[in-house]
């Protein structure tokens, strides 16, 4: 019998990540084996027949391996004459930007991707005045950009260059890179236990990572499409899964209605936030921010920083949250409380995170050990009920003998490629496996959409 040690590792000791499965092999079988050797360690590893470790997480990752090295060898069609002209049009950007800069300025060395020209061109040439300082001089990054870009147009040049150089290196020229010449398709490796969040993880290249929401993007999105013409994506995606999971965890019966309702969640909260019912785009973004920052035990500092408000307004935010859904905080209190008696946090499947920390006598210590204490639970039942729909939707595929392809998992949402006569079944089975997962008192909600790209999918 052949077991993955490194999987039940991770599910039994997930304090020993990136190695130190040596001690985990001992402990799990009768065996010593000599750890001084990579080799020889592996050699034994997978050598030695014994009763298999039972555990239904453990499971749970075996199948989804399986799935995911079917996906690894099917891979992802990209369409190379699109990523192609878009490469063209992103060099004519930069290059446009790079003749007016010097024009501008007098100066055509100047490199705009060095932070040390741009602050002497920006700060020294061009007078601006600087914002904050860093231990290399006044500050270039994105933030202070942004904001000098209200008044000075070069900012905003100096952006658009630098977004536009990122989507070409990174993006544009990197996916073309991964194409294999024989397939034309990019064939990513997916990694299980690849993050500490419990969510997998994709490499080589990184398909969940692909930008969005502007036009240069959506040309990235639109080269993944079906190689067939007679077939299309079908993208389900989960709507607000993280805060559905806190919702029926914690039994808060105000959030639980606002969901049951499909209320506007974001909206509501905003209400109780500003006191008033006439919510304005900015201030319901902001108690998007709030909803989720709670979520993840974000101080009234931390909250002030993403918000760029004043900590004590911020701790107003938290507490108003607590007193309009006040299960929330008795369940995170629990957590806390239970996770420091026993020492690991667990999700609603049981799989289980060691958590050190929270009695420690550094008060940064102790608040970075509960803050995890707090997310872990809802942000690995979160990947695990995305790992159990992966496999019961794998299962329908093939009970229904359809040609269907799962393609890709990115984070909360499931790509998968069809027929175009198979888009209705696909859907149905979407709707039928991922809002079910879990019996709870709400079904985890999703948006499903159907292109002939992935750009066309998601809208």
């Amino acid at each position: 019998m052949i077991r993955d040690f490194r999987i039940e590792n991770h599910l039994f000791q997930p304090h020993l990540r990136n190695g130190s499965y040596g001690n985990f092999f001992e402990q799990a079988t009768e065996y010593t084996i000599d750890t001084t050797s990579t080799a020889t360690m592996a050699a034994s590893m997978w050598s030695i027949e014994n009763q298999q470790i039972k555990h239904p997480i453990l499971e749970l990752e075996s199948r989804v391996s399986q799935i995911l090295a079917q996906m690894e060898v099917y891979g992802v069609y990209v369409e190379k004459s699109i990523l192609g002209d878009l490469e063209q049009e992103l060099i004519k950007s930069i290059q446009n930007i790079e003749s007016k800069v010097a024009k501008e300025t007098g100066d055509a060395s100047v490199n705009l991707a060095s932070p040390l020209q741009l602050q002497k061109l920006l700060f020294e040439t061009m007078k601006i005045k600087p914002l904050k300082k860093t231990k290399t001089g006044w500050s270039v990054d994105e933030e202070t950009l942004s904001a000098l870009a209200e008044e000075h147009e070069i900012c905003r040049d100096i952006l658009t260059h630098r977004h536009a150089s990122k989507l070409l290196g990174t993006y544009v020229r990197g996916l073309l890179k991964y194409i294999n010449p024989s397939t034309g398709r990019i064939h990513s490796s997916y990694d299980t236990l690849g993050a500490s969040t419990g969510r997998m993880s994709s490499n080589d290249p990184n398909l969940q990572n692909i930008p969005a929401g502007d036009p240069w993007s959506d040309e990235i999105k639109k080269a993944f499409r079906p190689e067939r013409s007679d077939w299309s994506y079908v993208v389900a995606d989960y709507s607000q899964i993280e805060i559905r999971i806190l919702a029926c965890l914690s039994g808060d019966e105000k959030m639980l209605s606002t969901l049951k309702e499909n209320k506007d969640l974001h909206m509501e909260t905003a209400k109780v936030l500003f006191g008033k019912d006439d919510i304005s785009k900015a201030e319901r973004s902001m108690a998007k921010t709030v909803n989720f920052g709670v979520m993840y035990g974000i101080t009234p500092f931390g909250l002030s920083k993403m918000l760029s408000k004043a900590p004590a307004e911020c701790a107003v935010y938290i507490d108003r949250f607590f007193g309009l859904y006040p299960a929330t905080r008795e369940y995170f209190d629990h957590i806390v409380s239970e996770t420091q008696k026993v020492g690991y946090a667990e999700t609603f499947f049981g799989r289980r995170r060691t958590i050190k920390g929270l009695s420690d006598k550094n008060s940064i210590v102790r608040e970075q050990a509960k803050r995890e204490a707090m997310n872990m639970p809802i942000q690995w039942t979160c990947a695990d009920i995305l790992k159990h729909a992966m496999v019961k939707i794998s299962e329908e595929l093939k009970t229904k003998n359809l040609e269907a392809q799962l393609l890709m998992q990115v984070h909360d949402e499931l790509v998968i490629e069809c027929p175009d006569n198979e888009t209705g079944t696909i859907k149905k089975i979407l709707h039928d496996v991922m809002e079910h997962i879990v019996n709870w008192d709400i079904p985890m909600a999703i948006e499903v959409g159907v292109g002939k790209n992935w750009l066309e999918a998601k809208k």
